[in-house]
């Protein structure tokens, strides 16, 4: 009689990332995905749950055991202030209560959160796990409610290995076109200059869908609690990036020069490489990915 494989619950399945990791989730476990839509293609070993995760009724229909959760749903609207921010705390924050509450209750022995390296106060020295967050004053809304769903998935590491995952400036094909580095190409598409920070911008590190999905991978073997960066292996200017997404596009970017920037966002992957292994994919690789819509 062939075993039946662990389960694992995800969200954001249809997400930049969960598109990347979904198939290499489901060759080890049975996953059940909380989407919204239900024009989904079957998948092996995949089982949709239609749900909203802001509701009620998803959780009563969640699996009464599960190996594993990993949480990467995010809210849509975490530009929209001050009405998006109702939508982002029911799902950065109370979903991820409500998660972290059934992983105990289902037998969970693992739970990953995707959170954002955007959480750190920007730092002319790379970002260690260790780093300074940014000042409550400072921080956004959107990162703020990022840190607050880290304290409550590490609220419960004496229950399982609580992972939380910060990844920096994520591209990939397919991703919406109002992040980062999709507006970078479209504004040199359209000829609208780019703000830089100082006259090269800020220096970021940047990272391939593909790459946090085997971080995630990683993560689900761990053996005690962790907060890990996880990012490409090597960082851009905000120049560097136009020019080279320029060159792909067929046309010089512009720029306009404002106020140097106190700090960049470039993340120390001494521990991700360690643990999860070293990222795979250079950003001059993959460009191409941007580009597409």
């Amino acid at each position: 009689m062939p075993i039946a494989k662990p389960v694992c619950v995800l969200t954001g399945a249809t997400g930049l990332v969960g598109r990347y990791l979904l198939p290499r989730l489901s060759a080890t476990y049975h996953v059940v995905a909380i989407v919204r839509r239900a024009d989904l293609s079957p998948l092996p070993n995949v089982t949709y749950l239609m749900g909203d995760l802001t509701g009620e009724a998803v959780y009563a229909q969640l699996p009464a055991r599960a190996q594993s959760v990993v949480h990467l749903a995010q809210s849509p609207r975490f530009r929209e202030f001050p009405d998006g921010v109702a939508d982002v705390l029911a799902v950065n924050v109370a979903s991820t209560e409500r998660l972290t509450r059934y992983a105990l209750h289902a037998g969970a022995s693992h739970f990953v959160y995707a959170s954002s390296g955007g959480v750190y106060a920007s730092s002319h020295a790379p970002l260690s796990e260790s780093s300074p967050l940014g000042a409550p004053a400072n921080a956004g809304w959107y990162q703020s409610s990022k840190v607050a769903a880290e304290g409550l998935v590490h609220a419960y590491r004496a229950h399982f290995v609580s992972v939380v995952l910060r990844p920096f400036f994520v591209y990939g094909a397919g991703q919406q076109r109002h992040m980062l580095l999709p507006r970078l190409a479209d504004a040199i598409r359209a000829g609208i200059p780019v703000q830089l920070a100082g006259t090269d911008g800020m220096r970021l590190s940047t990272t391939y869908a593909a790459d946090v999905s085997c971080a995630i991978m990683a993560s689900l073997q761990l053996t005690s609690p962790r907060t890990l960066n996880v990012a490409g292996p090597c960082a851009l200017s905000v120049r560097e990036i136009c020019v080279q997404l320029g060159d792909q596009i067929g046309r010089a970017p512009s720029f306009d020069i404002g106020p140097a920037a106190d700090g960049n966002f470039v993340a120390d992957l001494a521990q991700m490489t360690a643990l999860l292994g070293a990222p795979k994919h250079e950003f001059s690789s993959q460009i191409s990915t941007v580009l597409a819509s």
